[in-house]
């Protein structure tokens, strides 16, 4: 039996009660934006937590067109101190952003959404690889143009044997591919979300 610490049990609660899945519509959840002109949100210093402001503990940025430039904007100048929760989905985020995430201090995230962003396999990829994925309990990957290559990669690292859920719908996974998530034992105790 696998015994969970407190942090991995409070973000598993949240995202219980909160269906786990990528439910918010576009603004729902969203720190408030100081400025809500759309094109404002490209501007790192307009993004939650931007600025070097106060830490956040979420920050919920969904469907906002937010481009890697942007992303890496915003990841310099957030202060990272204590987010327990990034939700990044619906935006236009490559592997590119997914290896500057790599490349940033946030240690304390356990919660990793970045659903309907095109990150592709090598974005899969670059979360199955990185050691910091062991912090994770909680990886929404819906919609990211993973295949089987993606799902192997996963199931063959051992940085995802924390995970408590796993969303994988609406990618180009096969029988295979789902087999291998299945049966990996890094993935044990994980709930595997297809739809």
């Amino acid at each position: 039996m696998k015994l969970l610490s407190i942090p991995m049990m409070f973000c598993f609660a949240c995202v219980m009660g909160c269906g786990g899945k990528d439910e918010a519509k576009p603004g729902e959840g969203v720190t408030p934006d100081p400025t809500p002109d759309p094109v404002a949100k490209q501007d790192p210093t307009t993004l939650p937590g931007g600025g070097g402001g106060s830490a956040f503990h979420n920050v919920h940025y969904r469907d906002s067109e937010l481009t890697d430039e942007g992303f890496s904007e915003w990841l310099g100048k957030q202060n990272r101190v204590g987010l327990i929760q990034l939700d990044f989905s619906g935006n236009k985020l490559t592997a590119a952003s997914v290896a500057a995430l790599n490349r940033a201090d946030i240690g304390s995230v356990y919660t990793l959404k970045l659903s309907r962003n095109p990150i592709g396999d090598e974005g899969v990829e670059l979360i199955a690889k990185h050691e910091r994925s062991e912090r994770l309990a909680n990886l929404s990957l819906d919609h990211v143009g993973m295949t089987d290559r993606g799902a192997r990669a996963l199931a063959a690292s051992p940085f995802v044997s924390s995970l408590m859920y796993l969303a994988v719908g609406g990618n180009d996974l096969t029988e295979a591919g789902i087999a291998a998530l299945r049966k990996s034992p890094h993935l044990k105790d994980c709930v595997i979300d297809l739809e």
